[in-house]
């Protein structure tokens, strides 16, 4: 498939002091977390920017400004919905237009996400309805599927799912076995939610 074929998109908020990463602002300053946060954002977005394998946009919430992401030359649109499984599972319905047949949506928070992971993620769609990247939190970084199951995985991601808690990954499991929906996973990766998550990548990434 091909850039016509594959949608990624990236849920994301305007990196500005007070709403971006208040855990971590708790601790250096809201200012500091909006930097740390805008660090993180910017490269996501460069690492899976749009190229012959997949075209990507930003989604953003509706209190979001979008300058930030015009300067930089990027397609963005609002996330819909009340609450995150909400604003997903439209985003995923929203996706499916023009020819698409895959989609994968990923967030802001996971600064170790390569290339080679979104492209392993759509790769996986060509056999499988749905991918899940999981994250250290019980959470997931990363979720896709085919246009033949987005209005399945929406229609899940509408039910009572404790978002930012650490059952959502099995809690939605749980839901696609009911269906039952086939998954298959990308390597466990941690997203930054706190200041010691933050100093543990930065840590890493002084490794080499």
């Amino acid at each position: 498939m091909t850039k016509a074929t594959r949608l990624l998109i990236v849920f994301a908020k305007t990196p500005a002091a007070g709403q971006v990463k208040t855990r971590i602002g708790a601790v250096v300053g809201m200012s500091q977390a909006a930097d740390i946060y805008r660090l993180m954002l910017e490269k996501v977005l460069a690492e899976t920017a749009t190229n012959d394998d997949w075209r990507q946009v930003t989604a953003i919430p509706p209190e979001s400004d979008q300058t930030f992401f015009r300067q930089k030359g990027l397609t963005v649109v609002r996330q819909r919905g009340e609450g995150l499984g909400s604003r997903m599972g439209n985003a995923l319905l929203q996706g499916c237009h023009g020819g698409v047949e895959q989609v994968v949506i990923i967030g802001s928070d996971c600064p170790t996400i390569a290339r080679q992971d979104v492209a392993a993620a759509f790769e996986l769609l060509d056999s499988v309805p749905v991918v899940i990247g999981p994250s250290e939190d019980g959470g997931f970084y990363l979720i896709g599927a085919t246009r033949g199951r987005v209005q399945t995985v929406s229609d899940i991601f509408h039910e009572a799912i404790p978002w930012s808690t650490p059952q959502v990954l099995e809690r939605v499991q749980a839901l696609f076995g009911q269906v039952p929906l086939p998954l298959a996973f990308l390597p466990l990766k941690q997203d930054i939610d706190t200041y010691e998550d933050w100093q543990a990548y930065q840590l890493m990434q002084s490794k080499g």
